[in-house]
């Protein structure tokens, strides 16, 4: 799933930061 825009939304919420470290993690 490819999905930076998305991901860039979860990680400007700031409120699951845990979740934007995983989309982080599945982009490498």
């Amino acid at each position: 799933m490819n999905s930076p825009i998305l991901s860039l939304e979860i990680c400007s919420g700031n409120t699951i930061h845990i979740v934007c470290a995983f989309y982080r993690n599945s982009e490498l």
